[in-house]
């Protein structure tokens, strides 16, 4: 007897490999996967201007992106002493305005030139809902801990989210003609929506992702989604917040992503990356023998030079995850 519903994705293996790039946009989910990979030594750009919720900011980067919109110095605000944008995560702002824009625009031509090379972007939906600047009503991705007064909060419609993820789909292949594309609903709980609120928002968005779908090829959906609510299923998946995957939720997430779209040699590639990446994360620890650690250490720089050797494109991940 069967406890548990098995949630199986569509299998398009070979779909994702080391020897070609990977955009993550999105939830804080797509940084979830985007570590992931990186670990296994995939290039990887992981939400270059911080975590996008919504299927408008999406799209509003990638159409920054496409058109190379450079950021102004006068488009940024100042607030606690440091320079911020509307579009961009606060781990970008900063106290200078100028470096601030400087920044922001290095990201925006590394992000356009990465996508023109890229073989897959990967872009995780977490709420339908939206914040709208009431003075522009400019939809922004991020609040910055303004206001609340500031803002009109709102619901899109799913007709309002296909035309943004549609849009998305064209400008990235616009960008880069045989790029793939996999669509997710992030399994992040969205609890200040309320219950409810949650709920109709993630069946806003997984309507939309449906309807968008159909209109393509090489347009693929994974369930991360339904395999937290329906094969998880249970609050001891969830970190102590209640909101997002436990890491183990998040690593069991991932494994049923590599077996969609990882072959058997993307799948044996990635388990060596992973015991390399693993030994260059220990740190010595009090009553480790400094000898022996230094030993430890060029034993794992030889055996990374070794996978590169034989793998040479790996070349370009071992210091370029990220500008």
């Amino acid at each position: 007897m069967d406890f548990r519903t098995i949630v199986e994705p569509d299998k398009v293996k070979g779909l994702i490999s080391h020897r070609s790039g990977i955009l993550t946009l999105g939830s804080c989910f797509a940084d979830n996967i985007g570590e992931k990979l990186e670990r296994e030594m995939f290039h990887v750009r992981r939400n270059p201007f911080g975590p996008l919720y919504n299927p408008s900011s999406i799209y509003q980067t990638v159409s920054r992106m496409a058109l190379a919109d450079k950021f102004s110095e006068d488009e940024l605000f100042e607030s606690g002493g440091l320079w911020r944008s509307w579009n961009s995560h606060t781990k970008l702002a900063g106290s200078d305005r100028k470096t601030v824009a400087d920044r922001l625009n290095e990201i925006l031509l590394d992000m356009k030139r990465y996508t023109q090379e890229a073989g897959t972007a990967i872009l995780t939906f977490g709420t339908a809902f939206v914040f709208r600047l009431k003075d522009t009503g400019r939809i922004v991705a991020n609040c910055h801990k303004m206001p609340g007064t500031m803002f009109e909060r709102r619901l899109l419609t799913p007709e309002e989210c296909v035309l943004m993820m549609t849009q998305t789909v064209e400008t990235l292949r616009m960008i880069n003609p045989d790029i793939n594309l996999v669509m997710t609903v992030s399994p992040v709980r969205h609890t200040a929506d309320g219950a409810h609120g949650n709920f109709i928002s993630k069946a806003t968005l997984a309507l939309a992702v449906d309807e968008t779908l159909k209109k393509y090829g090489n347009v693929y959906y994974f369930p991360s989604y339904e395999i937290m609510t329906d094969d998880l299923r249970d609050y001891r998946f969830y970190a102590e917040d209640m909101k997002h995957p436990s890491e183990q939720a998040v690593a069991y997430i991932y494994e049923r992503f590599k077996e969609a779209y990882f072959d058997e040699k993307t799948m044996e590639l990635a388990r060596k990356a992973r015991v390399i990446s693993l030994r260059k994360a220990h740190r010595l620890t009090e009553g480790t023998d400094e000898t022996t650690y230094d030993k430890f250490q060029k034993v794992t720089e030889q055996m990374e030079d070794d996978l590169i050797r034989e793998h040479p494109y790996l070349a370009q991940i071992k210091n370029n995850n990220g500008i």
